[in-house]
């Protein structure tokens, strides 16, 4: 597939591999040929290099067979004992830690992590599961055309789950086709907590004290609040505070009083304001 491996520079340290090597070096007799066809044993430091290079070595070979025959769920068509006599040394599995090398219950053995430590490896079994996920939608969306419902692919040895991506395209055109709730906001938020007169607001000792500090007639005025708001509609006609609205309206009282030179003047023609409240809701 690949042509190369992912092998880690520090293995030769790695304490695991060393552990390892040691019951390569106890249980071979390990010796270096002298001249004359004898023999001399090698020393334990020796022994031990010795047995941690051919470790490597198989674990080398092991992993280039997987590179070309690994499947997708990092496990190999072979056994233990399969395994011991493909790379040439007796007891293999048995040395190696298990999250290098597990034999699964169906008798085959398993790299864990195999594929996504190898890079190129994982990124086309990645390719792979999107072409899969690709034809899968296509024929489930073909199916549901014709009027088919379909529920699972099986791909292999593996079951595929597929995105309805369907659902999601309907999903997207009717948050398009509804009414976003950005335009009902600013609105909501000015309206929020005002009210209409209350059919219980009455000229009480405070209202009319505050209608004669500015010199106006407490119950005419009184009389043309009332009739004013209620008779009002829409967002205008609502108040956040009805007391603070009574006030503006006696401050503003002697705006609209007629205002003469005499017996003979002429009557000014008077012309209602609205109170600055509504002045200000009437230029937005």
């Amino acid at each position: 597939m690949s042509g190369w491996i992912k092998f880690w520079k520090d293995m030769a340290d790695d304490p695991r591999l060393i552990e390892s090597a040691k019951q390569i070096a106890d249980r071979y007799h390990l010796a270096r040929k002298t001249p004359g066809g004898g023999g001399e044993d090698l020393s334990s430091g020796d022994a031990l290099r010795f047995a941690s290079n051919a470790l490597r070595g198989a674990l080398v070979t092991l992993w280039c067979y997987a590179d070309e025959h690994i499947r997708n769920d990092d496990t190999l068509p072979m056994s233990s004992e399969t395994l011991d006599a493909f790379v040439g040394i007796e007891g293999f599995f048995d040395m190696v830690p298990r999250d290098w090398v597990a034999e699964l219950d169906d008798g085959t053995v398993q790299l864990p992590g195999y594929c996504e430590k190898n890079g190129l490896i994982a990124k086309e079994k990645r390719a792979s599961d999107n072409k899969a996920r690709q034809a899968a939608w296509r024929a489930r969306n073909n199916a549901k055309r014709n009027g088919v419902h379909t529920h699972s692919v099986t791909r292999n040895e593996s079951v595929t789950k597929c995105v309805d991506l369907d659902s999601d395209l309907d999903r997207d055109c009717k948050k398009r086709n509804s009414p976003t709730e950005s335009k009902e906001k600013p609105r909501a938020a000015r309206s929020a907590g005002a009210t209409r007169l209350p059919a219980d607001f009455a000229l009480t000792p405070e209202r009319r004290a505050i209608a004669e500090a500015e010199k106006a007639d407490p119950e005419r005025e009184f009389a043309n609040f009332t009739d004013h708001w209620r008779s009002s509609s829409g967002a205008k006609a609502r108040k956040h505070d009805w007391d603070a609205t009574w006030r503006i309206w006696c401050r503003r009282a002697a705006d609209f009083k007629p205002r003469g030179n005499g017996a003979g003047a002429e009557k000014p023609t008077l012309t209602w304001r609205p109170p600055p409240d509504e002045e200000a809701d009437n230029a937005r």
